[in-house]
Order: structure tokens, then C-alpha cells, then sequence
């Protein structure tokens, strides 16, 4: 029912309140919609895609969205011209032209080490991962293709490993498995990177 409504336009995501994710009605929480045509939605989709998920290409924009070749590429030709292009082996990869200085401003964080959930956009958010993950680990991510993926270690940009809870109330704690091993620095800061997620 819950889908539904949501798919219908009565209901959608709102607050999370006390560790609950609040289910809330689209005419109270969205108070001023935009109303736009096919068309225009197409290219709002486009432009918030790449820009959120940039470098990408346009495979990657049409495996996320589910859309038709045909309707990505209308919704690109509006979003074009807000978006800068880079060619990388050969192949186009559009992304929000303030990436580049944006990620200048985080470079050192964004080489950190990260413990990502398991069905994150880092993974999720594109058709190619070469770029984030050793393409013979990638099937480590979904053992057994059953469509279930775990949560990863991310360093330095790349999916080293993936992690898992163990025990429980104060005895919880962080399992890592690495895809060949962790030096110790890495080590280190899974469990401090752990021991600072919420409860």
C-alpha cells in the first residue's frame, strides 16, 4: 500500500525521527511544487543526475533512471548546457562544471577511508565501476548474484573490502574483510570510522 501511494504522488520520505524514517503526505511537505512538463523533467533529472553523480557517462545515466535511450537523450539536451564534458579513454563523462574545485576543496577527506552501506551510490549509481572497484572483486560485492550488496571499506577512492556488524549493544563491533589485505593505517581507521557511526 505504502508503495502505491508513493508511486501515485499522495505520499513520500520525509524526516527521520528518533531512528525512524517518517512516511509523510506530498501536499503537506512539498507545500510549492514544480509543475513541469515531459520534457523539462527530463532534462531536471539529467542535470541533477550528473551533477550529483559526475564524472559519469550517459550508460551510467540510462542504467540509473531506467529510461529509454530516446528520453535520456531528450532530457540531456536540455541539461547540456549546464554540464561540462570530459573524455576519458575515448569515452564522455559529463559532470557539473564547480566538480573539479569542489573536490579540491575535500581532496584529502575524499582519501580517506569510509564505510559505505551496502546498496550506496558510489557503487549503485553507475553501469561501469572499473573506477571504484578491481573488476575481479566485484563479484565479492554480491556474492552469489543474488542482488544483495554488501557494505563496503572504501580508501583512497577505491572498494578494498567490505565490513559487516558483529555482536551486539555495547559488544557490537566492525568485521572487515579485505579484497587482499589492509596495511595497518587502514585498519586503524575502520575501527575509529566504526566506533563514530550513529548507533
Amino acid at each position: 500500500m505504502l508503495w502505491h501511494l508513493a508511486q501515485t504522488g499522495t505520499l513520500c520520505l520525509g524526516p527521520v525521527r528518533d531512528g525512524d524514517q517518517l512516511v509523510v503526505l506530498v501536499d503537506e511537505w512539498i507545500r510549492r511544487p514544480r509543475r513541469m512538463e515531459r520534457d523539462e523533467a527530463l532534462g531536471e533529472l539529467a542535470l541533477r543526475y550528473f551533477r550529483s553523480h559526475g564524472p559519469a557517462t550517459v550508460k551510467d545515466f540510462i542504467r540509473w533512471t531506467g529510461l529509454t535511450a530516446t528520453d535520456a537523450r531528450a532530457g540531456l539536451a536540455l541539461a547540456r548546457p549546464e554540464l561540462a564534458s570530459i573524455d576519458v579513454d575515448g569515452v564522455e563523462h559529463l559532470l557539473d562544471p564547480e566538480t573539479r574545485q569542489r573536490l579540491g576543496t575535500c581532496r584529502n577527506e575524499a582519501r580517506g577511508v569510509f564505510l559505505l552501506p551496502g546498496f550506496d551510490e558510489f557503487v549503485l549509481g553507475y553501469a561501469d565501476r572499473s573506477a571504484v572497484i578491481a573488476p575481479e572483486h566485484a563479484d565479492l560485492l554480491v556474492p552469489g548474484g543474488n542482488g544483495v550488496f554488501r557494505p563496503t571499506v572504501v580508501c583512497d577512492g577505491r572498494i578494498v573490502g567490505t565490513w559487516r556488524h558483529t555482536g551486539r549493544g555495547a559488544k557490537r563491533s566492525v568485521a572487515a574483510t579485505a579484497f587482499t589485505a589492509f596495511d595497518a593505517h587502514t585498519d586503524r581507521a575502520i575501527s575509529a570510522t566504526y566506533a563514530s557511526l550513529p548507533g
